[in-house]
């Protein structure tokens, strides 16, 4: 499927948001879960760590207004942590680790994504602009 629209011109699908999550490793399909659940950017998610777990919800101080907000646990979002934290080692700070336990970059993120949109789009010099949306798209589908 070609995609040629500009950046911001529409939602994200959920069959290219579902094309694109079959493609990804498990680190991307988490931080895209991540993404629809709690309305993060990829900032915020890579620096969560265990720390920022509490009793009544996520506490997330957010790199884009400073400002702390709680998200409360969904059963969705409560599924996902166990999932995550199932992942070796269990030591890890951060949630979104290598496999030793160190945080990923954004890069390193953005790369592993690129990937999985290639993969999903294969031949599609436009699913750059679905990269820099779909997450953008489904927090905005979500909070709705």
């Amino acid at each position: 499927a070609k995609l040629k629209v500009k950046q911001r011109d529409r939602y994200v699908t959920d069959e290219e948001f579902t094309a694109v999550y079959v493609n990804a490793n498990e680190l991307v399909k988490f931080a895209m879960e991540l993404a629809v659940l709690t309305g993060l950017r990829r900032g915020n998610l890579l620096r969560l760590t265990k720390d920022n777990l509490k009793d009544d919800g996520l506490h997330v101080r957010t790199s884009n207004t400073g400002r702390g907000i709680i998200i409360s646990y969904s059963a969705e979002l409560s599924a996902l942590l166990e999932r995550i934290k199932l992942r070796e080692p269990y030591f890890r700070r951060p949630l979104l680790a290598t496999r030793q336990g160190d945080p990923y970059t954004g890069s390193g993120v953005a790369t592993m994504w690129r990937r999985a949109m290639l993969k999903a789009f294969p031949g599609d010099k436009q699913s750059g602009s679905v990269l820099a949306i779909c997450a953008r798209s489904r927090r905005a589908i979500h909070k709705s």
